[in-house]
């Protein structure tokens, strides 16, 4: 039962995420579009400047999806699933949440600070860091970080490699 809580965990995350990115932080009126959209997106990585080598991005406790405001935002999801649905589920879910933090912040602060650690080398992170490109080139695409599902369902899905 465990797989199919990290199964049901990695989704949810995956539409939080997609929501919050969309909504939130590239709609004009979100809650995040000035850190998001102006500053992370138009000052610090704008078009053609996808890597940013000369320091930190003030922004970016804006935009970690589990380092910043993120788990206040599934705080109530956990709190509903723990007292309704089941405890074992809620703890897979924070669990979840908590690895995908430190993923995510791990694999952006690569995309965009070029260490070429072995986690810039791998075939995967490939693939996230061409699709996360996509994103800061055509900000109206790709709001999903780890895995494009919801990208595909809401029809904001480019691929990396489109000719």
């Amino acid at each position: 039962m465990i797989i199919v809580w990290v199964v049901c965990s990695y989704v949810a995350l995956s539409f939080f995420e997609y929501v919050s990115h969309r909504w939130m932080m590239h709609a004009p009126h979100g809650v995040m579009f000035r850190e998001h959209a102006i500053l992370h997106h138009g000052h610090y990585f704008p078009r053609g400047r996808f890597v940013w080598m000369l320091g930190d991005d003030p922004a970016a406790q804006f935009i970690s999806i589990g380092t910043g405001p993120m788990p206040l935002w599934t705080a109530p999801f956990t709190l509903l699933l723990f007292f309704y649905v089941s405890k074992q589920g809620a703890m897979v879910f924070l669990a979840a949440s908590a690895f995908h933090g430190i993923l995510w912040r791990l694999l952006h602060d690569e995309m965009h600070f070029a260490r070429r650690g072995w986690l810039g080398r791998s075939r995967l992170f490939r693939f996230w860091y061409d699709y996360h490109r996509v994103h800061h080139d055509e900000p109206r695409f790709n709001y999903d970080s780890l895995l494009p599902m919801f990208d595909h369902l809401f029809g904001t899905y480019r691929s990396p490699w489109r000719t």
